[in-house]
């Protein structure tokens, strides 16, 4: 599939879903704050980010094997965002994943405090653990494969997702200290 988009206004509404989505429940958001004025538009500069996109085909299932909806063929697909713990990954300073159907956007925001080698590494792992997953680049069509693993399959095996989930409490726990410190 050729994938093809004005990158500026897709990064703009990622980058305010995670702004929103942070804030609405209370997370800390210091990487998004820096983002506001591109946001909104008032900034040409990009910060500094990077958009992957992931085609994620959905979930068939046997007709009567769910035994509450006996003619469904296919697993529902949820619309989600979800916020990745940084500290996980030196070089990002945060990440998150919008999902819209089968179209999964990954969005990193770089932290330039380590060395530009180590934000590399960091970005290529990241890639990688991403199957089918392909760098959106600016002003550049991209052609994207469905990725091999099918969404059931792909909440399984994301790394990013499956720490999150396991570490829940840490997370609203981080999200009611920020709330106790923003008054």
């Amino acid at each position: 599939m050729k994938f093809v988009c004005d990158f500026d206004p897709l990064q703009r509404w990622l980058l305010k879903i995670a702004y929103n989505h942070t804030r609405a429940r209370q997370w800390p958001r210091a990487a998004f704050d820096a983002c506001r004025t591109y946001v909104l538009g008032t900034e040409a500069n990009r910060p500094p980010s990077r958009i992957i996109l992931q085609l994620v085909p959905p979930f068939q299932v046997e007709p009567g094997t769910v035994k509450e909806f006996p003619t469904l063929t296919e697993a529902p697909i949820f619309n989600r965002v979800a916020v990745f713990e940084p500290s996980y990954m030196p070089g990002m300073l945060a990440g998150f994943l919008v999902t819209l159907y089968s179209y999964y956007f990954y969005v990193v925001i770089d932290d330039l405090t380590p060395a530009p080698r180590i934000r590399k590494r960091m970005f290529e792992a990241f890639l990688k653990a991403t199957p089918g997953g392909h760098q959106l680049l600016p002003d550049k069509p991209a052609v994207i494969y469905s990725s091999s693993l099918n969404m059931l399959e792909m909440g399984k095996r994301s790394g990013p997702l499956v720490r999150n989930i396991l570490e829940w409490d840490r997370w609203k726990d981080r999200g009611t200290a920020g709330k106790r410190e923003n008054g």
